[in-house]
């Protein structure tokens, strides 16, 4: 099982009331994020009312635009890992090990200077994190990422469809239309 779970925390007022460039200089909308494989989490999310002063803090067009170039990367090359842009050190390893299954882990490596957030290659040196390879479905990925995508455009659409226009948004838009092929 992989499972996706994300909610927008930005107030919707707040979200309302910018245009499509708000966002295109760094910034992106803010909530909970976490990814599901197989009953193992890793992240933050929650579906009850918000505390008076709680809001969330992951960038959420980021770790869905990052989850859909890892998706792309590993049907290509069989091996991809994306760096938890919370953290200098973690990522997320994504494995090919059949046609239809994947092993992901968390692992702990430095970021070398001049590394984008996306990994092409293993790690030479590397420890595991809280879990390590966890075997999930390829379709299982691609069809909780081909909806959650989805959903997420449809949300922010309903909330501003202004921000269509924001290239975080694009981009993903972009994105699912090449996964889709």
């Amino acid at each position: 099982m992989f499972e996706i779970l994300f909610r927008i925390t930005d107030k919707t007022e707040y979200l309302k009331a910018l245009n499509e460039k708000s966002f295109d200089n760094g910034g992106d909308i803010e909530g909970f994020f976490a990814i599901n494989a197989n009953g193992n989490y890793y992240g933050h999310y929650h579906n009850n009312l918000l505390g008076e002063d709680e809001s969330g803090w992951y960038l959420i067009s980021e770790w869905l635009i990052d989850l859909a170039v890892a998706y792309q990367e590993l049907c290509k090359s069989g091996y991809v890992a994306i760096n938890d842009i919370e953290s200098f050190n973690t990522w997320i390893e994504f494995k090919k090990e059949e046609e239809n299954l994947i092993l992901v882990s968390i692992i702990k490596a430095n970021k070398e200077v001049g590394t984008t957030e996306i990994r092409l290659c293993p790690f030479p040196d590397f420890d595991y994190g809280e879990w390590k390879l966890i075997p999930i479905k390829k379709s299982e990925y691609y069809d909780e990422l081909v909806n959650k995508i989805s959903v997420y455009i449809n949300e922010i659409s309903e909330i501003n469809s202004n921000l269509l226009g924001n290239k975080n948004i694009i981009k993903l838009i972009t994105l699912l239309s090449k996964i889709k092929k």
